[in-house]
């Protein structure tokens, strides 16, 4: 009959149980950390998105200019004036509009110095988060609401 001697090395079950269930625990931590990176994202564009509606018309009644917003489907881009910032569009999110000013297939919101705009209503959506922001023709005031599904 074989004695069991202490002073062997090597682990007991227990050990790697205990190290299995840590290994677990932190892939599974990584795992919902990526996955809500996307849905950052797409709140933080939709955000971003706002805030160049404003920034437009905000900048042409201070200049009394007008100042265009295109949206590029295509391109998946948006720009203030057809600037050289242009904002990526991210893969996830899908834009769709029940105006659209020109036949190329771009959205352009207008607005112009004395606060009016083309006016606009849009949707953002993607699996995460449903926006429906709309451009007052009259005032060119901007509002986004969550749309529940």
């Amino acid at each position: 009959m074989r004695r069991f001697n202490f002073s062997e090395k090597g682990f007991t079950l227990i050990e790697l149980i205990v190290v299995m269930l840590i290994i677990g625990f932190s892939s599974s931590l990584v795992f919902l950390n990526f996955k809500s990176n996307s849905d950052v994202d797409d709140k933080r564009f939709a955000l971003y998105f706002v805030r160049i509606l404003e920034k437009a018309r905000v900048k042409s009644i201070v200049e009394d200019k007008v100042y265009t917003v295109v949206i590029d489907p295509d391109e998946r881009v948006v720009s203030l004036d057809n600037s050289s910032e242009r904002v990526p569009i991210p893969k996830t999110i899908t834009i769709t509009a029940i105006k659209i000013i020109d036949n190329d297939g771009k959205f352009y919101i207008y607005f112009y110095g004395n606060g009016s705009s083309t006016g606009m209503n849009l949707n953002l959506y993607s699996e995460k988060i449903s926006k429906k922001i709309l451009v007052n023709q009259a005032t060119g005031l901007i509002k986004s609401m969550d749309i529940v599904i």
